[in-house]
Formats: C-alpha cells, sequence, structure tokens
C-alpha cells in the first residue's frame, strides 16, 4: 500500500507486476483531493485485473516497451481485464510492443474499458511485432496499435483522441476480437494519422491489414450518442 499527500508525485519506474492485481484507487476518497501517477519503463507480465480509479490529476503511462513473447506495451491483462473510471487526464505516448498479439499501450484477454474519464489521449503506441524487423513468426499477430481486448467499451469520457498509432495488422489504433463500443463522449472524438503496416515480407500483413483507426473481427462497433465532433483524418 503506498500513500501520498496533496503535493506528492508517486512515479513507478521499472516496474514489474505478475500474478497480481494491480489498483490505483482513492480510499478513502475525501481523504485526496489530488494525485499524479506516472508509470514508464513498465514490464508488464500477469494475470491480475488493473483498475485505475478516482484519480483528480494527470496519470502518464510512457515509454513502456515489451520485448517478451507476451503483449501490452504497458498493460497485459492476460485473462482477466482494465479498467479507467472516473480519473481526470490519462495519458498512454510511446509504449511499444514487439511481439505476439497486439495492444502497443493495452493488451486484455477480457475486456478494456475506459468509463467517464476527462481526456483520454493516445499517442505514438506501436504495435508492429517481431517479424516487422525480420525476426517473428509468420503467423504472429500484431492487433491494435494502442489498444487490443476482447471487447473494448469507452463510455461517458469527456474527450478520446488517438493519434499517430500504429499496428502490424488490424486495427491502427484499436482491435477488438468481438466488439467495440464507443458512446456518450461530452466534447469530441479525434482517430488522426493511425495506420497498419502491409508490407511485411513473407507474412500475411498484406491480408490483414485492416482498419487504419477501427478493427472489429466481429464486426460489432458501434459509435453513438456523442455529443462533439467526431473526426477519422489520416
Amino acid at each position: 500500500i503506498l500513500q501520498a499527500n496533496e503535493t506528492d508525485t508517486l512515479q513507478f519506474r521499472r516496474f514489474t507486476f505478475s500474478d497480481r492485481e494491480i489498483q490505483f484507487v482513492l480510499d478513502p476518497a475525501s481523504l485526496i483531493t489530488a494525485q499524479n501517477i506516472v508509470l514508464s519503463n513498465l514490464q508488464s507480465n500477469g494475470t491480475g485485473a488493473c483498475t485505475i480509479s478516482g484519480n483528480t490529476q494527470t496519470q502518464i503511462f510512457s515509454n513502456s516497451v515489451n520485448t517478451t513473447a507476451d503483449s501490452g506495451g504497458a498493460f497485459d491483462m492476460v485473462t482477466t481485464s482494465f479498467t479507467a473510471s472516473d480519473n481526470a487526464n490519462l495519458l498512454f505516448c510511446n509504449n511499444y510492443c514487439t511481439h505476439n498479439k497486439g495492444g502497443g499501450a493495452i493488451r486484455s484477454g477480457g475486456p478494456i474499458r475506459f468509463l467517464n474519464n476527462q481526456d483520454v489521449l493516445f499517442y505514438n503506441n506501436i504495435s508492429a511485432g517481431a517479424k516487422y524487423v525480420g525476426t517473428g513468426d509468420h503467423n504472429e499477430k500484431n492487433r491494435g496499435g494502442a489498444l487490443y481486448a476482447t471487447t473494448i467499451t469507452l463510455t461517458g469520457n469527456r474527450t478520446l483522441a488517438f493519434i499517430n498509432n500504429m499496428s502490424g495488422d488490424c486495427g491502427g489504433a484499436i482491435s477488438a476480437d468481438t466488439q467495440i463500443s464507443i458512446t456518450d463522449t461530452v466534447k469530441g472524438i479525434l482517430f488522426e494519422n493511425n495506420h497498419t503496416l502491409n508490407h511485411i515480407p513473407y507474412t500475411q500483413a498484406e491480408n490483414m491489414a485492416r482498419g487504419g483507426a477501427i478493427c472489429s473481427r466481429r464486426d460489432l462497433c458501434s459509435i453513438s450518442n456523442n455529443s462533439g465532433p467526431i473526426v477519422f483524418n489520416y
């Protein structure tokens, strides 16, 4: 258990977790009014759920590289879930997954949920895989430059921005096996300069390079009831 007062900044560097549930929650909320959480250079390989909830200042997850045979640059929730709810700004920048299934910033074997946060940004996250540099399995899957999960739900956030993310095959920014839902965004939604690679030699990438921004592999994608502009721009 970590504790900090209103003026402290908590930093986790070169942080490794395995088979544990990771939670950042205000408890009790009345005792904490401001938080700064910065996670960088993470090594993620675990089966526990991750919950980030109730933080009132910007949280940054950056410069994390997963070079193992797993996936998820910053977070790899192998069998459970990733949930971020009721937070201030969340920034996921410059995270890189080099192997296996994908999720340049976050991969979950279950759902990924971003609920009722303020500004959420995914910038320059990459799931290109070892096959991009010629060392990976030809059947390797590198989906979702920023997010890859069974289901992805982005609901009630103030703004959403996915910028300069890249994947090895489907879903330059977001990829889900069953369903993607983006609803009730208060202001704007921006997908800009996200793309998939389609020129990796000796692989199926040219057949799998689908959805420069979003790929829902079961054709279930809902973008509805959002109040601000929705922009897709290359």
